[in-house]
């Protein structure tokens, strides 16, 4: 499962999510003006037809710069990178989410998820087993009932899919909207890494 097919799947299973749009020329943002920015736009390369996979990424941008990344995030790939267009966030708190044969991890943070994921400084950690509902095994809760719902209905969806386990990355905004905006397969998720960090 590479990057793009995971966000697919985040559709396909019904799990809430920013509005995106997959682009690959700068006319495919016309319509953007139908979403609204919150405070800007997000780019990230998702896919790469052909040649070597590089993650280029901005934040923040408004639609002017927006369209200029695009392009000259596309002359880098030799026009073969497919892109994910969302507004951009600010978020209140973030995790992870790991499902596995045995059961499900969530671990979170107030803030960004960088802090989890680069520093490691995990604030909560919540966990259960197939089947069940998430009880809280260390730190301090820092889910609400309906973030939990969510979290739990992400589980029982990932569950039914075919692989052994995936990782899920999630956040809530500033304004409150709960969103996930990553899953992938373990089995690709460690070659990514791999590749990633070496």
């Amino acid at each position: 499962m590479d990057l793009y097919q995971g966000l697919r799947q985040i559709e396909d299973l019904g799990l809430p999510h920013p509005i995106w749009r997959f682009v690959s020329v700068k006319e495919d943002l016309r319509d953007l003006s139908k979403i609204s920015a919150y405070a800007g736009w997000t780019i990230r390369t998702i896919k790469v037809s052909k040649g070597v996979y590089k993650n280029y990424y901005a934040n923040w941008l408004n639609i002017i710069s927006l369209n200029k990344s695009l392009v000259a995030f596309q002359r880098k790939l030799k026009g073969q990178g497919l892109f994910i267009i969302y507004p951009s966030w600010r978020w209140r708190k973030g995790g992870t989410l790991l499902v596995d044969e045995q059961g499900a991890t969530v671990e979170a943070v107030k803030g960004e998820i960088v802090a989890l994921a680069r520093q490691g400084q995990v604030m909560a950690r919540y966990y259960c087993k197939k089947n069940k509902k998430l009880k809280l095994v260390y730190g301090k809760n820092i889910l609400n009932s309906q973030e939990k719902k969510y979290l739990n209905k992400a589980i029982a969806s990932v569950e039914l899919l075919p692989n052994q386990g995936y990782y899920g990355e999630w956040a809530v905004s500033t304004k409150g909207k709960f969103m996930f905006y990553r899953l992938n397969d373990l089995v690709s998720e460690g070659q990514y890494l791999l590749k990633k960090y070496g």
